[in-house]
């Protein structure tokens, strides 16, 4: 597999960076994760906006006009039709601490990967103890190299055999799971919580507010609790991995909340449908 890595088409083995990189040392940087689908990379535009905004946010300057060129470019040397592009931008080298030195260049690197695996198993979340979002933060709606509350939120949902954790924040409104948005469905409604939650603006979130709008339906974004989970009709994740996923089942202590799948509300097959275009 090849990659490219400061403008540079190497093979994935020759690939180094610098251990003074500030992405390796401190998290300094951002990234995107893209679906690839028939060779197209869905919604690019998307994607570079929100790497263009978290670039700004960090206040780091980097050269990125040619990404697409370059990506279309990778996924044809690697002969792959189906997969994941991600998108790495680091600080780059050149550091005084926690302060970046002037003038340092950005370390760019585009790898592709195999599609992600749907697990033959029933899909089940937990709810994360270890790590919190806050609300009131900019960090966590910018899609930053520095994701330990996500990290935490894996660990502890695979120690617990599940597939993912719902984060809360101070407030203790649901938010997000480690790697994707969160919808449920009930009474023929869609709900999914706000942006001012402290959550990442997911692409595919975009997308199915976009084709809920579209199709005229009933959209709620807010402020919910985990009891606005009890007895929902269908509960899915999103994200540019899997698209979309059906969840079966949240275990909160003792409390098991089961997803009836009735097809009631959003239609899976449907948004996937959709988000493929």
């Amino acid at each position: 597999m090849f990659c490219y890595l400061n403008s540079k088409l190497i093979d994935e083995n020759s690939a180094t960076i610098s251990i003074s990189d500030r992405g390796f040392l401190f998290g300094d940087g951002v990234f995107e994760t893209c679906h690839i689908h028939n060779q197209q990379i869905l919604d690019f535009d998307l994607h570079l906006k929100r790497l263009k905004e978290g670039l700004n946010f960090l206040e780091i300057s980097a050269k990125i006009d040619d990404l697409l060129e370059k990506s279309h470019k990778l996924i044809k040397k690697n002969h792959l039709k189906n997969g994941i592009l991600r998108i790495t931008i680091s600080r780059g080298v050149g550091s005084n601490g926690f302060l970046p030195n002037k003038n340092i260049k950005p370390t760019i690197s585009i790898q592709t990967k195999p599609p992600f695996k749907i697990p033959s198993k029933p899909i089940i979340l937990g709810i994360a103890t270890k790590s919190q979002l806050n609300s009131k933060s900019m960090i966590s709606t910018h899609k930053t190299a520095n994701s330990l509350n996500y990290i935490l939120a894996k660990i502890e949902a695979q120690k617990n055999n599940f597939f993912d954790n719902i984060l809360l924040n101070e407030q203790q409104y649901i938010c997000e799971t480690s790697s994707a948005n969160i919808f449920w469905c009930k009474n023929q409604e869609i709900f999914t919580p706000s942006l001012d939650c402290g959550i990442l603006n997911g692409t595919k979130r975009q997308r199915i507010i976009k084709i809920c709008q579209q199709n005229n339906y009933r959209l709620n974004e807010g402020f919910f609790k985990l009891e606005s989970l009890e007895n929902c009709d269908e509960i899915f994740l999103t994200n540019s991995s899997f698209l979309i996923l059906a969840i079966s089942q949240i275990r909160i202590d003792n409390n098991i909340i089961n997803s009836k799948n009735n097809n009631q509300g959003a239609n899976i097959n449907l948004l996937l449908q959709q988000l493929q275009k």
